[in-house]
């Protein structure tokens, strides 16, 4: 009687969200292939997904629909799982805004206290400059969005031929450009924000890793059932390697685990991420 090896079992939903992504990337290796043309021979040795475009792994009862399907889920888990960098850029644009705020302001006050000035030309141009920035007058206070599209209103205006001359006798050539490059940079790193809440509109980490569950459920079931039905040499390799992937997983886990309870013990915090959070 031959020995039948069963895949062992493992908590993936204990898994944070790296960590589950870093399993299933290699899981979905470990599927057998043999190739197409190769009818009713099976191959010198267990070839790995993406070797060779010519490959099947229906003879173990997994389609190419169903390794279609799972490498999807997991190019979307893998856009979610990097949407960590978002808090940073949040940060990054705070940060952008509280340095256009006060450059915004001091062009606009500038123009209004040189009205005063003792300077008929340097007057003059104060007074025609500030008719010309007086809409843009509390946009500080505006969303941060609308804000960005009034300040390029704003240079837009300051741009023109006649206004240059201006701000140069003003001497605000440098406050202008520094307001530009910051304007511009919190408008690029906007865009890449708003792609990102796209990717996550797709779907949570928790919805694709529901799906993913499933489908690792199908395909280890599915050639389980076909070693004991139909054993055969890439079978017992998938379910061995497996099993010794997992094996490394729950080890993985458990030291990470453990660090973490030894310093919580100490107060210093600790990983918390738990499956679908970010």
């Amino acid at each position: 009687m031959k020995k039948i090896i069963r895949i062992l079992n493992l908590d993936i939903h204990s898994l944070n969200n790296a960590e589950y992504k870093n399993f299933m990337e290699r899981f979905f290796k470990l599927i057998p292939l043999k190739a197409v043309s190769g009818e009713g021979d099976r191959p010198s040795e267990l070839r790995l997904l993406g070797e060779e475009e010519n490959m099947t792994s229906d003879f173990v009862g997994i389609s190419d629909e169903d390794k279609a399907t799972f490498n999807a889920d997991m190019l979307l888990l893998t856009d979610v799982v990097n949407q960590s960098r978002t808090n940073d850029n949040t940060a990054l644009l705070l940060n952008l805004d509280k340095r256009r705020d006060p450059l915004v302001s001091f062009i606009i006050n500038t123009t209004s206290i040189g009205r005063k000035s003792s300077n008929p030309a340097y007057a003059q141009a104060c007074i025609s400059l500030y008719n010309i920035l007086k809409p843009y007058r509390g946009i500080q206070n505006i969303p941060m969005q609308q804000e960005t599209a009034q300040i390029k209103g704003m240079l837009y205006d300051l741009d023109k031929p006649e206004n240059k001359q201006k701000i140069t006798l003003l001497h605000l050539d440098d406050t202008v450009s520094e307001l530009r490059n910051v304007n511009d940079e919190f408008d690029a790193l906007s865009s890449d924000r708003t792609n990102e809440r796209a990717i996550n509109a797709v779907g949570t980490a928790k919805e694709i890793r529901h799906r993913l569950n499933s489908q690792y459920d199908y395909i280890t079931t599915t050639i389980f059932a076909h070693s004991i039905a139909v054993p055969s040499d890439e079978a017992t390799l998938f379910i061995t390697q497996l099993n010794q992937l997992i094996d490394e997983t729950r080890t993985a886990y458990n030291l990470r685990k453990g660090i973490t309870a030894s310093n919580k013990n100490k107060g210093q915090g600790g990983d918390d991420e738990r499956p679908g959070e970010l």
